[in-house]
């Protein structure tokens, strides 16, 4: 069994040239192995690569939700201007 873990930093999101950097490597890793699993650390970041894995793999998506996550949420909220997230 072959896994690809993937792993960003939430900052990195924010990047938005960094991210479109980060979708033509994992295209490219995707299309040279063939993988049985692709495991995402964080939901965080999934959504800009879950099509991604899905359109250059036939690899089953797993995530990986760490207990710290909610941690990560609560300061997005502390320093987000968008009232869905600062429901603090």
């Amino acid at each position: 069994m072959l896994c690809l873990i993937f792993s960003v930093k939430i900052r990195t999101m924010f990047n938005v040239s960094l991210v479109k950097n980060l979708k033509k490597k994992l295209i490219s890793i995707l299309q040279n192995d063939t993988f049985d699993i692709v495991q995402l650390e964080t939901l965080y970041i999934s959504p800009p690569f879950i099509e991604t894995i899905r359109e250059n793999s036939k690899a089953k998506i797993v995530l990986r939700a760490h207990n710290i996550e909610h941690l990560i949420w609560e300061r997005v909220a502390e320093i987000s201007s968008n009232p869905l997230k600062n429901s603090t």
